[in-house]
């Protein structure tokens, strides 16, 4: 999508007629945050009125997400965050940075205050990621409306059923059909007949179910 740059990558994503947008944004910490290229990406979603879904390495601190202390940058970023509609999915402080001298929280995941609560099990995965930073991985819950339509007969009103079927069929019974042809019109009559009583006495129900789709992402940010 035009909205990327060298420290962003966006797509749109069109899946069981659900669009929404995702990102993978880096925040490098000699700059202030969030960048230009996010800050107009967030303005534009929300414009557009089109679900974010953005994983950051944000080189940024706060008890929020699940850091061990709160910086500058982290109380910028938050009075971004909270003032643009997004929400913050961390859960927990499983550090998502690690070297041998250091573990903190610095990628968090953020999504659209109106998706937010479409994402699902968000966690840190313990398997390695050949990088100092580790795998995050979380579920976008996709249940669409399913209508479903059913005739609960035992609830017939046969009153309504019976009133209908009279007004249908003929007052005067036909005579004995002198050939299939014949025969065959006057089956048709009467299941008509039933079917349209049927109708009117046992109303066709519809339900609107859903239709489970779940989009596990797995993210990493790579620094180079």
């Amino acid at each position: 999508m035009q909205l990327s740059d060298g420290d962003l990558v966006v797509a749109s994503i069109e899946l069981d007629k659900t669009s929404f947008w995702v990102a993978s944004a880096y925040m490098a910490h000699d700059k202030y945050v969030p960048p230009d290229g996010f800050r107009t990406l967030a303005e534009e979603a929300a414009f557009k009125n089109k679900p974010l879904v953005a994983s950051c390495d944000a080189n940024a601190h706060n008890l929020m997400w699940g850091s061990t202390d709160t910086n500058a940058r982290g109380e910028s970023l938050l009075d971004f965050i909270l003032g643009d509609k997004l929400s913050v999915l961390n859960l927990g402080s499983e550090p998502t940075f690690i070297t041998k001298s250091r573990e903190e929280v610095l990628d968090i995941t953020l999504a659209s205050d109106m998706f937010a609560h479409k994402i699902k099990r968000w966690r840190v995965l313990k398997e390695k990621s050949y990088s100092d930073h580790r795998y995050i991985e979380f579920e976008i819950d996709l249940k669409t409306p399913q209508v479903r339509e059913f005739r609960n007969v035992r609830n017939t009103d046969w009153g309504v059923y019976n009133n209908k079927l009279r007004t249908l069929l003929p007052k005067i019974p036909p005579r004995d059909p002198a050939t299939q042809v014949e025969l065959d019109g006057l089956v048709n009559q009467v299941t008509k007949a039933m079917n349209s009583s049927l109708s009117a006495g046992c109303p066709v129900v519809r339900y609107r179910g859903k239709k489970q789709t779940t989009l596990v992402v797995e993210t990493i940010i790579l620094v180079t």
